[in-house]
């Protein structure tokens, strides 16, 4: 899932982890971290999972998922 045109909104500051700013919601429940991985850009942000997220990943289209955190359009 690539979020084209949003970035964090912290400004030069180094973090552990970037998955502790931003968290993915799948149909209104909380996705636990380990089940992705998270990379940026200035202007990007891409989240990637590792693990199956539904018994039918066909079936889930962007519009179920939601992202909340620490991040504003780009």
């Amino acid at each position: 899932m690539n979020l084209n045109g949003y970035r964090f909104t912290y400004e030069d500051l180094q973090v552990d982890d970037v998955k502790d700013y931003i968290d993915v919601y799948l149909y209104g429940v909380k996705e636990p971290q380990d089940r992705y991985d998270v990379t940026f850009t200035p202007t990007s942000i891409t989240i990637v999972f590792n693990q199956s997220i539904t018994r039918v990943p066909a079936d889930v289209v962007r519009t179920d998922f939601e992202i909340k955190g620490k991040i504003v359009e780009a």
